[in-house]
C-alpha cells in the first residue's frame, strides 16, 4: 500500500519578505504583550518603525525580479504586489509615529502595534492573493483589527459609536463578498484567478451575479458611492491615526484587489456582442463617476475638517477606480503614482488634525480662525496638502491627475473614458470650494496666539515628511513613473 503523498508547497522566500516581516512583527508584539515586559511600551513602536522602514528599503531598492508565485501559487509577488505593499509600509510607518499620548494611557499601547501591524498583514495578503480562499481570509484578518482600531478609546461614545457601525456595515459587506465569491466558485468550478479568467465564457448570469457581489464588498472597503455611508461617521468617531490609516491603506489594498481580480477575470470586452463583460465594466463606471460628483457635493456642506477629509477620500476613490475601468498599462502607473501622491497629501491633512486635538485646538470651520497666528507651521502644512488634494499647481496632486486623466483620454472604449475626464474635472472644481475654504479660514483674523502645547518630535517628523512628498513626487515625477512602468511593464 503506498502511503499518502504528502503536498510540499513551492516557496519562493524572496518574494515572501514583506508577509515575513509583518507576520514577525505581528507574533513579537504578542509575545511583549504576554511576557508583559516592562520596556514593552516604547519598545513596539520602535520594532514597529524599524521593521517598517526596512520593508520601505527593501521594496523600494531591491533589483528588479520577474514576477513569480509565491507559497503554491495562492500569492504571487510582482510589481502590482511590491508598489503595494510600499505604500502599506509607508502608512504604517506614519500611523508608528501619530499615536498620541490619548492612546498611550489606554496601557494597551502593544494591543494597539499588534492590530496595526495585523491589519497590514492582511492588507498585503489581500494585494498579492491568487485564490478567492486567500482573499477572504486576508480581507478578515484587516477588517477584524480595524474593527477593534476604531474603539481603541472606549471612554469616547463617538468611538464606541465609530466602532459599531464599522463593524456592522463591514460584517454585512463581508458576507456579500463571500456569498459572491460562492457564486463564481459555482459558475466556474474553480477560486483560482487564472483558472476562473480561463473559465469566463462558461459562467453566464452566475458569474456576473458573484461579480457584481464581490465588487460591492470591495466597493464598500473603497468607500465608493453608493456604499459609503458609514465613512464620514467612522472616521470621525475613530482615533486620528487609524482613520489616516483607513483612508490610505484600506483603499489601497480593496483597489489593487479589484485591479487584480477583474481584468484578471473577466478582462475587457473584446467585441459589441461580449455583453456580459460590457455590463461589468457599465457597472464599474457608474461606480467611479458617482464617487466623484456625489462625494465631491456631499462635501461641500462639511464643517469639520476630519469629516471633510471623509468626504474628499469618497470622491478620491472615484478617481483612482476611473483607472481601474480603463485598464490599460498607462492607466495602472498612473493608478499607482496616484496612491504614492494621495499617501502623501492625505496623511499630511490628517497628521495636521492628530496635531490640532494634540493640542487642544478645534478643527471645526469656525474655530480654525487665526490659526496662521497661533501655530504657523501647522497651518501652513494644512495649505499645502490641501492644495495637492485639490490639485493645483506646483504639487504633486497637480501631477498625478495630469497623469491620470491624460490615460484617460488616450484610452480605448468609445466616449465612456472622455466622461469620466469631464466628471473629475468638474468634481476637483467642486473641491476647490470646500479644501479652500479651510485654507481661506486658518489665514485669516482670529484670537490673539496664546502658549500652545508642545507638539511631540513625531508629529513634526510625519507632517514634515508628507509636506516634501507632495513637492518632490511633483519636481522627480518623471523618474518615479519610469521606476513604476518598469515594475509594471510585462503586465
Amino acid at each position: 500500500m503506498n502511503p499518502m503523498p504528502i503536498l510540499k508547497p513551492a516557496l519562493a522566500w524572496q518574494g515572501m519578505v514583506p508577509l515575513l516581516m509583518l507576520g514577525g512583527l505581528f507574533v513579537f508584539h504578542f509575545l511583549l504583550e504576554i511576557l508583559r515586559a516592562p520596556k514593552s511600551r516604547t519598545t513596539g513602536g520602535f520594532w514597529t518603525l524599524l521593521v517598517s522602514l526596512v520593508g520601505v528599503l527593501y521594496l523600494a531598492c531591491c533589483p528588479e525580479q520577474a514576477s513569480e508565485a509565491v507559497v503554491h501559487k495562492m500569492w504571487i509577488y510582482d510589481g502590482v504586489t511590491r508598489l503595494g505593499s510600499l505604500i502599506i509600509f509607508l502608512s504604517l510607518a506614519a500611523v508608528t509615529l501619530l499615536v498620541p499620548k490619548a492612546i498611550e494611557e489606554t496601557g494597551h499601547l502593544g494591543e494597539f502595534y499588534a492590530l496595526l501591524t495585523g491589519s497590514a498583514l492582511g492588507m498585503v495578503m489581500l494585494m498579492g492573493s491568487n485564490s478567492l480562499l486567500v482573499s477572504f481570509l486576508a480581507l478578515e484578518l484587516f477588517s477584524l483589527a480595524l474593527y477593534l482600531l476604531c474603539i481603541f478609546q472606549p471612554e469616547k461614545p463617538a468611538c464606541q459609536e465609530s466602532g459599531l457601525k464599522y463593524f456592522i456595515l463591514s460584517s454585512l459587506a463581508s458576507a456579500v463578498i463571500l456569498y459572491g465569491m460562492a457564486l463564481i466558485y459555482g459558475a466556474t468550478g474553480s477560486t483560482w484567478l487564472h483558472e476562473i479568467g480561463a473559465r469566463v465564457d462558461q459562467g453566464g448570469v452566475l458569474l456576473m451575479v458573484g461579480s457584481a457581489l464581490l465588487a460591492a464588498g470591495l466597493a464598500f472597503k473603497v468607500s465608493a458611492v453608493p456604499f459609503h455611508l458609514w465613512t464620514p461617521d467612522v472616521y470621525q468617531g475613530a482615533p486620528t491615526p487609524v482613520a489616516a490609516f483607513m483612508s490610505v491603506a484600506t483603499k489601497t489594498a480593496a483597489l489593487i484587489a479589484l485591479l487584480r481580480f477583474f481584468p484578471m477575470t473577466l478582462g475587457l470586452a473584446g467585441a459589441a456582442a461580449d455583453t456580459a463583460r460590457i455590463q461589468w465594466w457599465v457597472i464599474l463606471w457608474s461606480l467611479s463617476i458617482l464617487s466623484m460628483i456625489f462625494g465631491n457635493l456631499m462635501a461641500l456642506s462639511q464643517t469639520n475638517l476630519k469629516r471633510l477629509l471623509a468626504y474628499s477620500g469618497i470622491a478620491q476613490a472615484g478617481y483612482l477606480l476611473s483607472a481601474i475601468f480603463v485598464g490599460t498599462p498607462g492607466a495602472r502607473v498612473s493608478l499607482f503614482f496616484y496612491l504614492l501622491v494621495y499617501l502623501c497629501m492625505n496623511f499630511g491633512a490628517f497628521a495636521v488634525v492628530a496635531a490640532l486635538e494634540e493640542t487642544g485646538e478645534s478643527t471645526e470651520l469656525s474655530s480654525m480662525a487665526g490659526l496662521s497666528m497661533r501655530q504657523p507651521y501647522l497651518a501652513a502644512a494644512l495649505a499645502a496638502c490641501l492644495f495637492s488634494l485639490t490639485g493645483l499647481p506646483p504639487t504633486a496632486g497637480f501631477v498625478a491627475k495630469y497623469h491620470l486623466f491624460s490615460s484617460l483620454m488616450a484610452a480605448p472604449g468609445g466616449p465612456l473614458p472622455k466622461y469620466l475626464v469631464a466628471a473629475a474635472l468638474v468634481g476637483s472644481l467642486l473641491s476647490a470650494a470646500y479644501y479652500l475654504r479651510f485654507v481661506v479660514q486658518a489665514y485669516s483674523l482670529g484670537p490673539a496666539p496664546e502658549p500652545q502645547k508642545q507638539l511631540p518630535p513625531t508629529f513634526w517628523a510625519v507632517i514634515a515628511t508628507a509636506v516634501a512628498g507632495v513637492f518632490a513626487l511633483s519636481l522627480w515625477a518623471g523618474p518615479v513613473l519610469d521606476w513604476m512602468q518598469g515594475l509594471l511593464g510585462g503586465l
